[in-house]
């Protein structure tokens, strides 16, 4: 059986949020890294947002509570607008949209618990604010996501796509969400499960990523740090600072030719050129095979 080696859970997250923001930006005020052997994640906030201390990109690697042999990945992505307007989330908030997700028995692991409460706002209905999520459970040898707005998840194997999420958009750049004033609920999420193999390699990240990157160019990166790997293995570090480093040149040039954000904009009718600012965030993990291999998955409903 195929199985990440870790036993932990990553939690990347990205809100409007003044509590966490001199965590992220001390020292070097522009970058993020968590490491591990078989995951890697950078993050790159937003200038404007930084200087107004309105972005927090935080890490947390809880303990894996589960007895089961999953692991958990999350990134939930604040909504810009409610930033602009002054509208922040504390982490407490931000917290409070999900609870663990939950992996059972009987069940497949989306549930309404395992997002938030039915109404898709949870405990947190005297805070303002909006998040986007991306959640990814590796059980055995599948991929179990959820995914409710324009944050996304890759899958390469052997340098080919093998999955690809689309974002999920009410209109242009107004993206599904959960929060204050928002109709949509965790049930609205996308729901996917993909087979892996050893070597595979996961990226999540926001949509700062895909709104500057194609998918040949995010290819590219890819393959250009294996190809300069020394040793056997992939770069999952060098994969993830690249992609965020690209990411962000493009978001801040505003004589790029082309971005995918600049081309959805034109096919709306409107004037844009170069990339898009953005905070971009983005986790990288590559597909092991365990060792000990734990019990089966719990079948789907």
């Amino acid at each position: 059986m195929l199985h990440h080696a870790l036993q932990r859970r990553l939690l990347l997250s990205s809100t409007c949020c003044r509590a966490a923001t001199s965590r992220l930006l001390a020292p070097s005020r522009n970058r993020f890294i968590q490491r591990h052997d078989y995951y890697s994640a950078a993050a790159m906030p937003q200038p404007e947002k930084a200087r107004s201390h309105l972005a927090m990109i935080d890490f947390f690697d809880p303990d894996l509570t589960t007895h089961l042999p999953a692991l958990n990945y999350s990134l939930k992505y604040g909504v810009s607008g409610y930033a602009k307007a002054g509208k922040t989330l504390d982490e407490t908030a931000q917290e409070g949209v999900y609870t663990s997700v939950q992996v059972g028995d009987d069940a497949y692991f989306l549930r309404n618990d395992s997002l938030g409460v039915s109404d898709g706002v949870g405990g947190w209905r005297s805070h303002t604010g909006s998040t986007t999520a991306c959640i990814v459970v590796l059980n055995q040898d599948e991929l179990r996501v959820a995914n409710l707005g324009d944050c996304g998840i890759s899958v390469i194997r052997r340098n080919h796509y093998v999955f690809r999420s689309e974002e999920q958009q009410h209109s242009f750049n107004f993206p599904f969400q959960l929060g204050t004033a928002s109709f949509d609920s965790p049930m609205d999420a996308q729901q996917f499960t993909i087979k892996v193999e050893e070597g595979d390699i996961m990226i999540v990240a926001s949509d700062g990523l895909f709104d500057n990157l194609y998918d040949d160019e995010i290819m590219e990166e890819v393959q250009n740090c294996i190809d300069q790997q020394e040793q056997d293995g992939v770069p999952i570090q060098a994969i993830s600072d690249a992609l965020a480093f690209r990411a962000k040149v493009v978001s801040e040039d505003p004589d790029n030719p082309t971005s995918p954000f600049q081309v959805r904009a034109m096919h709306e009718g409107l004037y844009y050129q170069g990339g898009k600012a953005d905070d971009i965030s983005v986790l990288v993990a590559v597909i092991h095979r365990d060792e000990k291999p734990g019990p089966s998955p719990p079948p789907l409903p």
